[in-house]
């Protein structure tokens, strides 16, 4: 019987990490790439969507080429506060 893994995926303030843990807690495989969040001249501060979303593809396929085998289940965690804007063509 295959056994079953579970990947956790932590979206940072500053990078991506992925890991993939079995059902006893321990490490499988794991992935992580940062970023640079933008500050702006007021101290606002902005991670471009789309540098979040290619890390978090990246560390998550990192994670699981590592782990060597399939995930059964996803959580995902996000530091406070985020949302994502989305002009009229839902980008």
């Amino acid at each position: 019987m295959e056994q079953k893994a579970y990947l956790g995926l932590d979206l940072g303030g500053t990078g991506v990490k992925a890991g993939v843990f079995d059902q006893t807690g321990a490490l499988l495989g794991f992935g992580y790439k940062p970023y640079s969040p933008l500050v702006s001249g007021q101290g606002y501060v902005e991670i471009p969507i789309g540098e979040i979303y290619a890390a978090a593809r990246y560390a998550v396929r990192k994670a699981i080429q590592e782990s060597g085998t399939k995930v059964a289940a996803l959580s995902i965690a996000s530091q406070g506060q985020t949302f994502v804007s989305l002009d009229e063509k839902d980008q």
